[in-house]
């Protein structure tokens, strides 16, 4: 039986953050919320041609909701759908919306895996982020979730955000591998139109974000959680041996997902889809072969052990070195993907300049 992966998007927040171009809405009413789950509950098929590894609660700030609603949204996928037993499930949270009580629902209700949105742990920069939790309500969180049982955690990094030094990202970086999540991701900020920051940074009330001082935290990053024990195993994540997110994973590598709540997203037979207001889901496209092997490619190079050729030949009956001899040959010429056991990966110069191979597979 096919795998297939399942995301929820829960649309509501307490507030936008200043960077957030993501849908969402703050201060949405009782009422508002309520029509949305019902509808959301009803939006739910099940496929028994497929069984979910995993199933990711995004947003949004799905922890803002009560946890009623969520634990109410998990129970009827594990209604219509058949979920292996090891599954991967898990729940986007923000520290200042956790309480003992939800945690403990989350947990009962099946939920293994806590990803929490931290940044920062510097109260002075959360503020410019416009996060409305503090550092140590960070602290508390993560202790409320252990103390509800969760042995699966991620945290969320941002770094090269204007104004941050990499004195602060380091200090935060130090204290986050002593609290000891099972996962870390850490991004570079990416400066969306249409937010706030980007206002902001055009206004010139905030500094443009320096590329260098990005590269020099990403690379502290890189140097401090390998000798903390987490591995690489993409761009920006992190993990102790084990513990690599199964739902990301599966984006990266072709696994094919289906998207419920509005504008979540689905990639199922061959096809894109986008769920509209009304929470149906709407054809995108239709995606060939052609372009299902470039995303893939793409994607794959994503990964610190690239794409997998085997599977890329379980899935498109080719190998991808054939397929992509000359881009390939280009590449490695660069210097910027080496030869490795499953095919090629990026090479040090290449996770630097990763969207210049991303490009040749667009």
């Amino acid at each position: 039986m096919k795998e297939i992966e399942i995301y929820i998007h829960i649309p509501y927040c307490v507030r936008k953050c200043r960077y957030c171009d993501f849908l969402s809405y703050a201060n949405a009413s009782c009422k508002e919320k309520k029509t949305y789950f019902e509808k959301l509950a009803d939006s739910i098929r099940g496929d028994s041609n497929y069984v979910v590894r995993s199933v990711f609660f995004g947003g949004g700030t799905p922890s803002s909701v009560d946890a009623e609603y969520i634990c109410g949204i998990l129970e009827k996928i594990k209604k219509e759908y058949r979920i292996k037993d090891n599954a991967e499930i898990t729940l986007e949270a923000n520290p200042g919306t956790l309480t003992p009580g939800k945690l403990k629902a989350y947990k009962d209700a099946g939920f293994n895996r806590l990803s929490m949105g931290v940044q920062s742990l510097n109260d002075e920069l959360l503020k410019t982020m416009g996060r409305i939790h503090t550092a140590e309500e960070a602290r508390q969180g993560f202790k409320m979730a252990r103390e509800a049982g969760f042995d699966n955690i991620n945290t969320d990094l941002i770094l090269g955000y204007p104004t941050q030094t990499k004195k602060m990202f380091g200090e935060t970086l130090d204290e986050i591998i002593e609290i000891r999540p099972e996962h870390i991701s850490a991004y570079s900020l990416i400066v969306e139109e249409e937010t706030p920051l980007y206002d902001a940074i055009e206004k010139g009330d905030l500094p443009k974000p320096s590329d260098e001082d990005d590269r020099e935290m990403y690379r502290m990053a890189c140097e401090k959680l390998k000798a903390a024990g987490y591995e690489q195993y993409e761009i920006s994540n992190f993990a102790k041996p084990g513990y690599e997110s199964i739902h990301n994973t599966g984006y990266w590598t072709g696994v094919p997902y289906i998207g419920y709540g509005i504008a979540a997203a689905s990639y199922i037979d061959g096809k894109r889809l986008s769920n509209n207001e009304d929470l149906l889901p709407m054809l995108e496209e239709r995606v060939d072969k052609e372009t299902a092997e470039k995303e893939f490619m793409m994607l794959g190079f994503r990964l610190t052990k690239g794409p997998d050729s085997k599977r890329f030949f379980e899935m498109f009956g080719e190998g991808y070195e054939e397929k992509f001899a000359e881009i390939l040959t280009g590449l490695e010429n660069k210097k910027l993907i080496d030869k490795c056991e499953t095919g090629y990966r990026l090479s040090a110069k290449g996770i630097d300049f990763a969207n210049e191979v991303f490009g040749e597979f667009i």
